[in-house]
């Protein structure tokens, strides 16, 4: 059993209660859509780490009719009001709506089944207790502009990665982009392949699973494994390669200095399934980046010598 609590990061924000009964002049066939996006709306919040259950009210038979009740927490209630405001439910005008705050007076509350944060943070624990180490840091973007067409290489593994997880890849071995996996959808409609990182080209190079040596992508086989890095704890897990899927496609270029000063440049497709990783964790599609925008990249140290992939001590490399 899990329990929804208020995140110790933010222990400053307060809880709000949003209630709901549909309105009299339509129908419920006009108000369902809605109430599915609106379920799919608190479903994606939560699986960003937002604090938020939603349910409606029942009878003692157990039939519903009360109306509908979402709990949450926000900074403030202009926040909260704000977060109201874009649910498909009251968007689309299909509830009389009331937001309030909520104080605990005695006690406090559980809601099973709640959990998004709870579960980050077991995850967090685990991977911090067995994960390998590959720390983030945030680089400015300094352009984006075409690519022209390549071969991009899709990676495809054998086990499913998670929301916010992704694979370091990069045109050059000093500072390498946190490239997310397709767990999310897109607004093509291309359904999500969490097994699956739009990782670049075929002369880009990608971290092992040792999280010290690299591969160029082109040199990957099946059995081969690479790190799946989570960009908030900055610890990855090996993940074993199934197969790769090698095609050509349209690219866009995106440079950068690395936090060792070094300047750094990485392939991406011109597609929205393949997303950079903002500071705050959240996945940015290709299509939308832009000179200016911050990313996570993973930045061992200047030189950047490799051999074979093996970073060669003492030796030093220029990469442009």
């Amino acid at each position: 059993m899990s329990f929804l609590v208020l995140p110790v990061a933010a222990a400053s924000w307060q809880w709000f209660v949003k209630t709901e009964t549909f309105v009299k002049h339509k129908t419920f066939p006009e108000i369902r859509p809605h109430l599915e996006a609106h379920k799919e709306w608190v479903a994606a919040l939560r699986a960003d780490g937002d604090v938020i259950t939603s349910g409606y009210r029942v009878d003692e038979l157990g039939k519903p009719g009360g109306g509908g009740l979402m709990l949450f927490a926000a900074a403030d209630h202009a926040a909260a009001e704000a977060l109201v405001l874009k649910d498909p439910l009251v968007a689309n005008g299909c509830v009389d709506w009331a937001l309030n705050g909520w104080i605990a007076d005695v006690g406090d509350i559980a809601l099973v089944e709640g959990g998004a944060w709870c579960e980050r943070q077991q995850r967090n624990a685990e991977a911090e207790a067995e994960g390998v180490a590959a720390p983030l840091s945030a680089v400015t973007l300094e352009s984006v502009e075409p690519g022209g067409e390549g071969e991009r290489v899709c990676i495809d593994f054998t086990c499913a990665l998670r929301d916010g997880e992704g694979v370091l890849a990069g045109s050059c071995a000093s500072s390498l982009m946190l490239v997310h996996a397709e767990t999310l959808p897109t607004s093509t409609y291309a359904p999500p392949r969490p097994f699956r990182c739009n990782a670049g080209p075929v002369h880009a190079y990608c971290l092992l699973g040792d999280g010290v040596s690299t591969r160029y992508l082109c040199e990957l086989a099946a059995g081969d494994e690479v790190l799946a890095v989570d960009a908030a704890t900055g610890v990855g897990r090996p993940l074993r390669v199934g197969r790769l899927k090698i095609e050509r496609r349209p690219l866009l270029l995106a440079r950068w200095t690395g936090a060792d000063g070094e300047r750094a440049q990485a392939f991406l497709q011109d597609v929205d399934t393949a997303r950079a990783v903002s500071p705050s964790g959240e996945a940015v599609a290709a299509t939308a980046l832009r000179a200016g925008d911050d990313v996570l990249a993973w930045s061992p140290g200047a030189g950047g010598a490799r051999h074979i992939g093996n970073a060669v001590e003492g030796a030093s490399a220029i990469e442009r």
